[in-house]
């Protein structure tokens, strides 16, 4: 077998032969990676995919436009999972930046016994208080409506 003859597993060999096909010779770059190449290819349109591969979207950090495993994963809608833990961290507390938001993860993420658990031995969090304090106007839950607790006088 070809694959055996080269030195490359049988997959490796299935792989590159794929993305050669989506690729023809005359509309591959030579200054645009084959991993550039290989998620273009699951690009499903021909016009479309030969496109993105000669319009690379502008780089974050200014400069010339040109392609990264980030931003080819961007423009097909891949998710890019950080491989470091403070990237992964950062990922979650940018969309909840907003309370409502921030308190609904936390509270999703404290049902966890485990995430629970490591969340209360921290002594920063032992001392946030129980009860917050209430807000002008809100109503606390108990206390009787009439404002004298339950009992009668």
């Amino acid at each position: 077998m070809f694959a055996e003859d080269v030195g490359l597993a049988y997959t490796r060999v299935r792989s590159y032969r794929w993305v050669s096909s989506r690729w023809p010779k005359e509309r591959r770059r030579a200054d645009v990676s084959h991993t550039i190449h290989k998620v273009l290819a699951s690009i499903p349109h021909e016009q479309e995919r030969f496109e993105a591969v000669n319009t690379p979207p502008p780089s974050l950090r200014g400069g010339q436009p040109r392609w990264t495993h980030a931003s080819v994963k961007r423009v097909v809608g891949l998710k890019s999972i950080p491989w470091r833990a403070s990237r992964r961290v950062e990922a979650i507390h940018d969309p909840a930046i907003d309370d409502a938001v921030a308190a609904v993860v936390t509270t999703d993420f404290l049902r966890r016994p485990a995430v629970a658990s490591k969340a209360m031995a921290d002594l920063r969090v032992q001392r946030i208080p129980r009860d917050p304090p209430m807000a002008p106007g809100a109503e606390d839950p108990d206390r009787h409506p009439l404002g004298q607790g339950r009992s009668d006088p």
